[in-house]
């Protein structure tokens, strides 16, 4: 047993350093912990103390136990979030690899082929269909999602301008929101259905939280419910949420926040916007972005 101590304090020590060594290249810390759960998942479900005690097989255990493993909500995990942890892993074995430690080579790890989605627009009949698989009278958490797809759908926003979004950025009586584009504040203009939305979420909440959109994870401890209490819902779980529901009107295929742009960005050139409009409106950085947007959009 007094052999086997220093082992596992020397595989903790490598991912420490490995971790270590990603904040030296500026990774963000988002990156970092994710990184840091994926590696220590590893230890766990497959049970080695050693970093020469990575092989191929252990690999291929990993691998077949996440394809079995579930999220907090009893999800299984994806094929894109098994290859997430692959990637931290195969980056791992890469850091150990250049520093002279012996263990697998970073070569023989392989990520799941998922192929490449093909770009699709949502049709008006499936954005309607989505809206309505959303029970906008039911708990917080309903009127939550109801607000997210009410707001994807009529906006066409990035999901990463979802999740900045702030409460107290929402007027009510201009029926706008503020969003954070390239630096600058702007002012959104809403649809009715989005405002209807988003003022009875926000008429359901209770708590301090100034983000507009926030996790309500009842398995999660009461350390981590207090750690998330200033944080926005992530761009991950919003993605998760529209997929959901997405599922649930089985449409054949993922409907996105990318696929829900592009109907919006097509709504808007039908209805005879020029470049110009399309930029300022959905927040392109510039002509050039919008008009290459615009030529790859599904016809």
């Amino acid at each position: 047993e007094a052999k086997l101590i220093p082992k596992v304090t020397d595989f903790k020590k490598e991912i420490e350093e490995f971790l270590v060594d990603l904040g030296l290249k500026k990774r963000t810390s988002r990156t970092i912990a994710n990184y840091k759960r994926y590696l220590e998942r590893f230890v766990d479900l497959v049970g080695i103390s050693r970093i020469e005690d990575i092989s191929e097989k252990s690999v291929q255990s990993f691998v077949k136990k996440l394809h079995d493993f579930t999220d907090r909500l009893g999800e299984p995990l994806t094929d894109k979030t098994i290859n997430y942890h692959l990637t931290a892993l195969r980056s791992f074995l890469k850091f150990l690899d250049k520093h002279g430690s012996k263990s697998l080579h970073y070569s023989a790890i392989k990520l799941i082929d998922i192929g490449v989605s093909k770009k699709r627009e949502a049709k008006s009949h499936q954005i309607k269909a989505l809206g309505q698989a959303v029970k906008k009278d039911g708990s917080i958490v309903e009127k939550r999602d109801a607000a997210i797809v009410d707001m994807l759908t009529d906006t066409g926003m990035r999901v990463s301008e979802l999740s900045n979004l702030k409460r107290d950025g929402f007027d009510l009586e201009k029926k706008t929101v503020l969003i954070d584009r390239w630096g600058e504040g702007v002012h959104l203009e809403l649809g009715n259905k989005a405002v209807s939305s988003l003022a009875a979420y926000i008429k359901a909440r209770s708590d301090n939280n100034p983000h507009l959109f926030v996790s309500y994870d009842k398995a999660a401890s009461a350390k981590k419910r207090a750690a998330a209490s200033n944080k926005p819902l992530t761009s991950r779980s919003i993605q998760r949420i529209l997929k959901r529901y997405s599922d649930k009107i089985a449409v054949g295929y993922d409907i996105t926040p990318a696929s829900l742009r592009n109907a919006a960005i097509a709504k808007m050139v039908a209805s005879g916007a020029d470049v110009e409009t399309v930029t300022k409106k959905m927040g392109f950085k510039n002509k050039r972005s919008a008009q290459a947007t615009i030529k790859n959009l599904p016809r």
